[in-house]
């Protein structure tokens, strides 16, 4: 059996991603209780990749949840070679993101590495053409446009309208825009 574990800044220990959002301060850490193991093939993909590339999502439940895996953090250590890039969230998460900004997220991922600059650049989506009303529905929704702070940071920053046009109603990024933005990286 292996559980999600979160420890947080007040000391206070939750165990199991479902629960782990509901405790109300901010996540320090993520780890695992018991012996999780990792696809092979991941661990190949990882060992052999030009790019490591950490998508939004839940930071702490999603993301980290991978980050944390002993035998993938060690390949994600060891390919010191590959570009790492992360794709910031555009808004918070309740009880996993609350008032985190771009700068605070791409630390998280450094601590859960465990190497100080790791991420070599970060694309933040461009969010001035967001109708107010959207914005306002994720606000009364308790979630917040993600603060961008990159300037003067160790990473890269890139700016991308990477937002689903398609969607009215949520803010989501779109699949085409992002890997198309990440085949210009490629061919630079």
């Amino acid at each position: 059996y292996v559980t999600l574990v979160a420890k947080y800044e007040d000391g206070h220990v939750v165990t199991g991603e479902r629960l782990i959002p509901l405790y109300d301060q901010k996540i320090k850490s993520v780890f695992y209780d018991g012996n999780p193991s990792t696809n092979r093939d991941a661990l190949e993909a990882i060992r052999h990749a030009d790019y490591i590339i950490f998508s939004m999502g839940s930071i702490y439940t999603s993301i980290m949840a991978n980050v944390v895996l002993p035998e993938l953090r060690h390949e994600l250590r060891k390919n010191t070679d590959a570009k790492k890039i992360y794709v910031s969230n555009v808004v918070t998460q309740p009880g996993e993101s609350d008032g985190m900004s771009v700068n605070d997220l791409v630390t998280a991922i450094n601590n859960h590495v465990g190497i100080e600059n790791y991420i070599d650049q970060v694309f933040v989506t461009e969010t001035k053409s967001l109708p107010k009303s959207l914005i306002k529905k994720y606000s009364d929704a308790k979630q917040e446009l993600v603060k961008d702070d990159t300037d003067g940071k160790s990473y890269q920053t890139i700016h991308v309208d990477i937002l689903d046009d398609r969607e009215l109603e949520l803010i989501r990024h779109s699949d085409w825009k992002i890997t198309n933005e990440a085949r210009k990286l490629f061919n630079r």
